[in-house]
């Protein structure tokens, strides 16, 4: 499963074909929390500003072990930046392969 901050961001994730859910934002709610418990893994695709990157700090202790953060690449911000871009979803398919190899 794979967490993302915005709606714009789930929705981009979804057109690519991948199974996400929007945290509207980067305070999960504990029932949240607990259902992203249930995941064996939960790729952690928060905005790269400072609320998004401290969002990913709070939920890796949350989550423990389950949790994966994936750094976009550097000047992206958000998954939503893709969208538009022709390399879009492959640039964002390497970063999760990235994140992936690197857990």
């Amino acid at each position: 499963m794979l967490a993302t901050e915005g709606v714009f961001d789930w929705l981009t994730l979804r057109r690519w074909g991948y199974p996400a859910v929007a945290l509207l934002g980067t305070h999960a709610r504990s029932d949240i929390v607990e259902r992203l418990r249930g995941f064996q893994r939960v790729y952690l695709v928060l905005d790269q500003d400072d609320a998004g990157l401290e969002a990913i700090i709070q939920l890796a202790d949350a989550l423990g072990p389950a949790a994966i953060a994936v750094a976009l690449p550097e000047g992206i911000k958000d998954v939503a930046e893709l969208a538009p871009r022709a390399d879009g979803p492959a640039v964002f398919a390497s970063a999760l392969l990235e994140a992936v190899g690197a857990a």
